[in-house]
């Protein structure tokens, strides 16, 4: 599955609206499916879709991207598994039941991710190691480095004044020292 772009109709602040053009996107054939809730986490649209015929509740992830005037998306529903796990936890309690275990394996993935966010959000100094194929500057692969709580999700080395994203300390695996 390939993306689909097309010349963008909603904007905000001049930038294109990206939560508006998919609400536009995918709300459009009410006869189809209805969105019943709907979040845009960073650049990821995560919405809970009705389906008309069965009355089913499932989940539609979408990547977008912008290019100039342009609006871009990639969707996908839970049954794909999709390696994005943001989904907001009020969505995922409107979606039904489900048999499909790739769909059950995304939605504990999700829902993992929130407690680890949780956990993280309570800390205010943590320590990684980092991946033995991180390629930086300030640090060798298989690094320990402690780190602080600073602004905005962000964690700080305040020895070499290098910030991390809260997704990149996730990603990595960390400890609470405190």
């Amino acid at each position: 599955m390939g993306w689909t772009y097309y010349t963008a109709s909603a904007y905000k602040n001049g930038k294109i609206d990206r939560l508006a053009e998919c609400r536009y996107e995918f709300g459009k054939s009410p006869e189809w499916g209805i969105i019943l809730k709907d979040a845009l986490v960073g650049t990821t649209y995560y919405a809970a879709i009705k389906l008309t015929k069965t009355e089913k509740v499932f989940a539609l992830v979408a990547l977008t991207a912008t290019d100039k005037r342009d609006f871009g998306y990639k969707d996908m529903d839970e049954t794909m598994h999709p390696f994005y796990y943001d989904c907001p936890i009020g969505i995922l309690k409107l979606l039904s039941p489900t048999d499909n275990e790739s769909a059950k394996t995304w939605r504990e993935k999700c829902y993992e991710r929130h407690e680890i966010k949780k956990k993280l959000n309570k800390a205010k100094k943590i320590q990684i190691t980092l991946p033995d194929n991180f390629n930086g500057y300030y640090y060798a692969p298989g690094e320990t480095v402690k780190l602080e709580r600073y602004k905005r999700g962000r964690w700080v080395d305040r020895n070499k004044r290098v910030a991390f994203k809260q997704n990149d300390v996730i990603y990595y695996g960390f400890i609470i020292l405190e």
